[in-house]
């Protein structure tokens, strides 16, 4: 049995408890040092210590530190300086006196309003304006007229949360059978909806450099260059200076969020945090082009990344917390508990042999020859190919479980059906269970402290992983380190959310998403020894101190697409190296045909992550 040990500090300071964890007697006995975690509004700058120096339980207080500041209500939104992500200290944490403000992290701005569609200044813009206009109200300014859907009313605020990616990065559809089987104003209830934000900084350093539209071929070409000669990012520009390579300041923050329609008993539960998103549908006037409109509706909080580059992790520190109900049984019941502990281990079905992340299991397939270029991940295919899918038909959703649904290109195979979740592919490591443990304890204490009634929406959601070092794993396949009290375990270094990266190629990624580099892991890599395609090396695409590094995970995955000398010269932001030319349209989801595969009907290409 794990044993807690809280004391909650005496000062009651501006909103804050300071919650002081003296340590958890793990399953195994031994100590594992767990640092102070402060229940308070300010986003922590940094790991102590340093990154790289860190233990996992460290870097898990840390990340726990970000989501708390990071969920505080944000001060009254009037445009004025300041106000955008600003913490109310008048608020306590999750305060229900504060319930209808949005939270600190949903007034970052949305990547369309940092890197506008219609390739024009962001909304709100001006050069002689505090923080360039950051503060402005919220606009959504595709290349293309969107007007509200039918039934919707109007006028009405802009909501703060803009869930315009409809799948996970065009690779699959993500879907939660618990959710309501149908809606008169959403074409697909069930479906889980993304977005993604990046905070004052990045905006900053996007609009003093006027790079709304793309990073100039100059500034790219250098940028690659450097890394090219120090395997390492350049150092960001002093404040206020035009930069001539890429490379974010320090306490750049961006953020990629999973909403879903809740039912109305999981409303009722007080178990999700809820806002008023804008999601997108697709219409069909006729003799006229297809078009796009918006609704207004009440979502629920399924999933957050948070990544935040820091002065001993400029490769980000990235952390990923989920609700704590998301993976259930096919009778509907947890397979998690709120810290990460398995309550209800998963049952393999009849024919299915265990382990059994998914039902049917997908596996990952080499090629006789190496894959042409593709900004997809690695085949996928059947591990039996007559297996059965989760539902006998596409017409027939499955209840209860997680499901999605590949999509039918290059990539993301196979397509004819659905694809349940029993589980993760890397369970959460016994240390991060012990972290989840004593700090929803300590806000539970201190939601006590302030007089709540009873515990608050956020006391339900966990951490399910952090990386915050990279690691050179020699060839795609099989991680070789599994040490639960460092970042030197699969659960670690393969960095997935069950619902942002559910696919196998996502939650097992390690290597790259463009093949004349080579990609991630394929079926034969993780055999014993592994095999290899020949003339296929290893992708290397985190580049770090001189070193280049095969990275998995969030880590990796945002190296590939955003730092390689090969890639687009983001610093690891997505959305910095894609631009405003990927925001021009909305992602509505695509129709799902009754037989055969989903049809991509998407305008962008792995627009965030």
């Amino acid at each position: 049995m794990r044993r807690v040990s809280l004391s909650l500090a005496a000062a009651v300071f501006a909103g804050a408890v300071v919650v002081a964890i003296a340590g958890i007697e793990t399953r195994s006995g031994a100590q594992a040092p767990i640092p102070t975690v402060t229940v308070g509004p300010v986003v922590p700058p940094d790991i102590p210590g340093g990154a790289p120096s860190a233990q996992l339980a460290q870097a898990a207080a840390f990340a726990w530190q970000e989501f708390i500041a990071l969920n505080w209500a944000a001060v009254p939104q009037t445009g004025k300086p300041n106000t955008r992500d600003t913490p109310d200290t008048t608020c306590a944490f999750d305060d229900p006196a504060c319930a209808s403000r949005p939270r600190v992290w949903e007034t970052f701005r949305s990547k369309l309003e940092i890197f506008p569609g219609n390739f024009q200044p962001p909304n709100g813009y001006s050069a002689s304006a505090p923080d360039f206009g950051y503060d402005a109200a919220p606009a959504y300014d595709y290349n293309v007229a969107v007007a509200p859907c039918g039934g919707q009313a109007t006028p009405v605020p802009t909501a703060w949360v803009n869930l315009d990616e409809s799948d996970q990065i065009t690779i699959d559809s993500m879907f939660a059978g618990v959710g309501p089987q149908s809606s008169s104003i959403n074409s697909d209830p069930q479906m889980i909806r993304f977005l993604a934000k990046a905070n004052r900084t990045e905006y900053d350093y996007a609009s003093l450099n006027k790079w709304w539209i793309s990073v100039p071929s100059s500034v790219v070409t250098a940028t690659k260059n450097y890394l090219a000669m120090a395997t390492a990012d350049p150092s960001p520009a002093p404040s206020g200076v035009p930069a001539t390579t890429v490379s974010l300041p320090y306490g750049t923050i961006e953020m990629k969020a999973g909403w879903r329609v809740l039912t109305d008993a999981e409303t009722k539960s007080g178990r999700f945090h809820t806002a008023t998103a804008r999601y997108y549908e697709f219409v069909y006037p006729p003799g006229k082009p297809r078009g796009y409109c918006w609704h207004q509706a009440t979502f629920g909080l399924v999933a957050l990344h948070v990544i935040q580059k820091t002065p001993t992790a400029p490769y980000f520190v990235y952390a990923t917390f989920e609700q704590a109900d998301n993976i259930l049984t096919p009778q509907g019941k947890p397979v998690e508990n709120d810290d990460g502990s398995i309550a209800n281990a998963p049952v393999c079905p009849s024919g299915q042999a265990s382990p059994c992340p998914t039902t049917p299991l997908e596996v990952l397939v080499d090629g006789a020859t190496p894959l042409p270029n593709s900004t997809f991940p690695p085949n996928i295919a059947l591990a039996t190919p007559s297996a059965s899918y989760c539902t006998a038909n596409l017409q027939t959703r499955p209840t209860n479980q997680l499901y999605y649904l590949e999509e039918g290109a290059a990539g993301a195979q196979p397509t004819s059906g659905f694809i349940c979740v029993n589980g993760r592919q890397n369970p959460i490591p016994q240390t991060i269970v012990d972290v989840n443990s004593s700090v929803q304890a300590s806000i539970v204490a201190y939601e006590k402290a302030h007089g709540f009634a009873a515990p608050s929406p956020l006391t339900h959601y966990k951490l399910v992983n952090v990386q915050y070092v990279p690691y050179d794993n020699p060839q795609p396949g099989p991680f070789a380190g599994n040490d639960p009290t460092t970042s030197n375990n699969p659960a670690s270094f393969y960095l997935a959310n069950i619902v942002v990266e559910t696919n196998r190629s996502l939650q097992l990624f390690n290597g790259g998403l463009v093949n004349s580099l080579v990609q991630g892991q394929y079926q034969g890599r993780f055999e014993s020894p592994p095999t290899t395609l020949p003339g296929n090396p290893t992708h290397k695409q985190t580049m770090y101190a001189g070193h280049a590094y095969n990275m998995g995970g969030c880590m990796g995955c945002h190296g590939s697409q955003g730092q390689n000398p090969a890639g687009e010269a983001g610093n690891f932001s997505v959305i910095l190296a894609r631009g405003g030319a990927t925001n021009q349209f909305p992602e509505p989801p695509a129709p799902i045909a009754t037989t055969g595969a989903m049809p991509i009907a998407r305008n962008r290409m792995l627009v965030s992550h």
